[in-house]
């Protein structure tokens, strides 16, 4: 008994000294994220001229905007398309063969057609404060300003174009 409670004592003491005797190391590592620039465009209206009497004398304006947001910090642009006419200086509306002019504006003054900001277009620019955590707070709605002009003898029916709104970031 006296030579079990020795060699208990040993190996105690022996894995006591061993913990004394226990070494540490350590490292460290880094916790990363990246977030990328991204914008999202919520809605862009159609600009509705409803209808239109050529005999009446007098233009029909009509207006619509398009709602976005971009993550904090952002830079971007608003861009619209020359539609199916292929000219921002003169947007036209479809009926079969038939034609009827309109142009969009970036006010309601109607001075600077809205476009890509070549051709003597304007377009939208600018640089989102708040960013998507506060989605409502950071909503950037840019509107657009139609006109048709008045005078414009066509045929009766039904007339559209379609318009690509670009956001560039």
């Amino acid at each position: 008994m006296k030579t079990l409670f020795r060699a208990a004592l040993i190996a105690g003491l022996a894995l006591s000294a061993m913990t004394a005797e226990a070494l540490t190391t350590t490292t460290t590592f880094q916790v990363t994220a990246t977030i990328n620039k991204s914008c999202l465009i919520n809605s862009a209206s159609n600009v509705a001229f409803g209808t239109y009497d050529p005999l009446f004398g007098s233009a029909v304006t009509a207006s619509g905007s398009v709602v976005f947001r971009c993550t904090k910090g952002t830079t971007y642009t608003v861009d619209l398309s020359t539609g199916a006419s292929g000219a921002f200086a003169g947007r036209t509306m479809t009926n079969g063969t038939d034609t009827l002019s309109y142009n969009l504006y970036t006010t309601a003054g109607l001075v600077t057609v809205f476009g890509d900001g070549t051709a003597g277009t304007g377009h939208d620019t600018g640089s989102s404060g708040l960013g998507i955590a506060n989605i409502v707070a950071n909503q950037k709605t840019v509107s657009y300003f139609g006109n048709l002009p008045a005078g414009q003898d066509r045929s009766t029916g039904a007339y559209s174009d379609t318009i690509t709104v670009t956001i560039t970031y």
